[in-house]
């Protein structure tokens, strides 16, 4: 099981790596850094926590793929300003 977890994590920050490719340059650094770094965060969590298969990470990977825009950065960028303005 650890050996699972362990391989799990490690595809994880793979697939968040090639999102990561996919998505760098379309907010200023600094920003796309700090999203890129919770959405990497959150797929190595999910690979490690409920151990999904090759087949499983490869299909996350497309997903996210097709979930993951400019606009659905912006989107995530956005909520962020209106949070810390809030508070």
């Amino acid at each position: 099981a650890l050996t699972g977890r362990v391989v799990g994590g490690v595809l994880g920050g793979m697939i968040a790596s090639a999102v990561s490719g996919k998505i760098a340059g379309v907010l200023v650094e600094e920003d796309s850094v700090k999203i890129l770094a919770m959405i990497q965060e959150q797929v190595t969590w999910l690979a490690g926590s409920f151990l999904l298969t090759g087949h499983e990470i490869e299909n996350l990977n497309e997903n996210l793929a097709r979930v993951i825009d400019q606009n659905a950065l912006e989107i995530i960028f956005a909520a962020g300003i209106q949070q810390r303005a809030a508070t």
